[in-house]
């Protein structure tokens, strides 16, 4: 995007509609100001079945909104939906050695939640954090810089179907 970074690009892809929406950001936070929407074709079910045509119905939401900003659009955040998104949750824990808790620690605390709890044919979407527990002490949103030997994370994990995630982000290239 010739102005990278002032956009912020939503882009919904739907059995039913496409729908772009480029907001910028103010002071006041943001403000809608390109919206493109086009019908549906090749999509089931949050599933692509037609990859040239879900292409083209991206190419043509993307486009209006394109034309109402007077701006090249190259970077969305897709929203992604269907049967095949699912959700749960996991437990992870590391030990802190140094006694305080770094943002190392809390990466480590998350990966091992998430290690082996995603089967192959799955692709994690977004993580979130529910609960961080120090040395037994629950209900920690921001872990870093207390003190702690051991650190727990309760994260909510989501996923979706590996083939169908990496078709959606080809219609989009």
């Amino acid at each position: 995007m010739a102005n990278e970074g002032k956009y912020i690009v939503g882009l919904d892809i739907g059995t039913t509609k496409v729908c772009t929406i480029v907001a910028e950001r103010t002071d006041a936070g943001l403000n809608v100001v390109g919206v493109g929407l086009a019908q549906s074709q090749g999509m089931k079910k949050g599933m692509v079945y037609d990859i040239d045509q879900m292409t083209e119905c991206i190419i043509r939401s993307v486009s209006e909104a394109e034309k109402m900003i007077d701006d090249k659009i190259q970077d969305v955040v897709i929203g992604i939906a269907g049967e095949h998104i699912s959700g749960f949750s996991a437990e992870g824990m590391v030990s802190t050695p140094s006694g305080v808790i770094t943002e190392r620690d809390v990466k480590r605390v998350i990966d091992s939640a998430k290690v082996d709890n995603i089967p192959p044919d799955k692709k994690i979407i977004h993580i979130i954090p529910q609960e961080f527990i120090v040395d037994d002490q629950r209900h920690i949103l921001k872990p870093v810089g207390m003190y702690g030997r051991k650190l727990k994370a309760n994260i909510y994990i989501i996923t979706g179907n590996l083939h169908a995630i990496k078709n959606i982000i080809r219609c989009c290239e």
